[in-house]
């Protein structure tokens, strides 16, 4: 039985800064349930990794989530991940929720995490609601009526969706609230997913990472070098661990990469030996 995450407070009635994600549908569930079940839904980005399981790049993020779960310290892998990229659009949503997918699948308890408070699309992607979420309970105003952390049969894992979009995402993602957040969920799940906001366009990003046990960072083939090296500048200042880059929506021909994928695992582990666009090694899916 999952716990109530939300605090008593004063709920949604009055007062409410909060604006409603665009798109977010009502999932079955009731008061005091734990839990909130998803209807069966056409996903917003492309869920291969559930449609489509013996497709190439269903094996890449297969091999994906192994490279992530070896590059294990010493004593454990990283539970809690933060995807993140440079800038909008590079694919690091649909990377976050099909490496979750292939994380059930393995018959692991996943959570999946929509911090990217500004620009959620969580929800949408799973056919939940955004009504609460992590927005309402970092700000204190949510309530026990409606449990924040929803189930969805059909891909086999929790979401905490993003709740409302709120005026000051930063000063919420800051707060010892979100990282004592973090703590609590590690207890219950045996892996946390975050979707975060890109790296240039806000500060959340880099507080979140230093929150984390790892960071993917996710770069579409024609983002310059430019803003890939201040993304990792940033990561760096923040002191992230960061577990590796996914570059993606590469054309092979023209990388020079020796397969037909068009996404590819970078490890972090061996950075001397590249000077790709990551500036990493690539373990190519």
């Amino acid at each position: 039985m999952l716990p109530d995450f939300a605090p008593a407070g004063n709920g949604a009635g009055g007062g409410n800064p909060f604006r409603d994600s665009a798109g977010a549908r009502s999932s079955k569930g009731g008061k005091g349930s734990g839990i909130v079940r998803a209807d069966r839904v056409t996903a917003a980005v492309e869920l291969v990794t559930h449609f489509d399981r013996t497709s190439q790049l269903s094996e890449a993020y297969r091999d994906l989530r192994a490279s992530i779960l070896l590059s294990a310290s010493a004593d454990r892998s990283p539970k809690s991940l933060l995807f993140t990229s440079s800038l909008k659009g590079e694919g690091k949503t649909a990377t976050c929720v099909n490496l979750a997918i292939t994380m059930a699948q393995a018959n692991e308890k996943v959570l999946v995490v929509d911090c990217d408070l500004g620009n959620p699309h969580i929800h949408r992607i799973f056919g939940l609601t955004s009504a609460n979420g992590v927005s309402t309970f970092l700000s204190g105003t949510s309530t026990n009526s409606l449990p924040l952390i929803q189930f969805s049969p059909e891909y086999r894992l929790f979401v905490f969706p993003a709740g409302r979009i709120p005026p000051n995402p930063p000063e919420l993602i800051g707060s010892m609230r979100m990282r004592k957040c973090l703590a609590a969920l590690a207890q219950h799940f045996d892996h946390i997913l975050i979707d975060g906001p890109p790296l240039l366009s806000s500060v959340d990003a880099r507080i979140l990472a230093s929150f984390v046990d790892g960071v993917v960072l996710v770069i579409k083939g024609k983002t310059t070098k430019k803003a890939v090296g201040r993304s990792r500048r940033l990561l760096r200042d923040a002191h992230a661990r960061i577990l590796g880059t996914m570059l993606n929506n590469v054309d092979p021909r023209v990388s020079g990469l020796n397969d037909s994928s068009k996404h590819h695992w970078t490890a972090a582990g061996d950075a001397a030996k590249s000077s790709d666009t990551a500036g990493r090694p690539c373990i190519v899916h």
